[in-house]
């Protein structure tokens, strides 16, 4: 915040209120497709209107979501539990997550 706020001149109103928003909305994307990818491995396929759903719930989740490590898991869990899909597969997708978490946060 102070290198945009003083090194950029960026007003302090935009910058408090657009990062968080740009940092929270940049893990959705693994954890739109781990979800997408779960649901193929149960044989299930989403429509239109399930993926605007499943968009609009995992900003909802990440909005609330804290900033921890492997945090995209629970919001896994939480998205496959209100859209309907199976929770037992999440094990599949653990080893797979935990290399782009330690990536993401690297990143971060």
């Amino acid at each position: 915040l102070k290198c945009l706020e003083e090194k950029n001149f960026t007003d302090p109103k935009i910058t408090r209120f657009v990062l968080p928003i740009g940092v929270t909305i940049k893990m959705l994307p693994v954890t739109f497709v781990s979800i997408l990818f779960l649901f193929q491995l149960e044989g299930k396929t989403l429509d239109w209107g399930n993926l605007l759903v499943m968009t609009f719930t995992l900003i909802l989740l990440a909005v609330g979501a804290a900033g921890i490590p492997q945090d995209n898991l629970i919001l896994i869990f939480m998205a496959m539990s209100i859209l309907g899909g199976s929770t037992e597969n999440i094990v599949k997708v653990i080893s797979i997550e935990w290399i782009m978490d330690r990536f993401g946060c690297f990143t971060k």
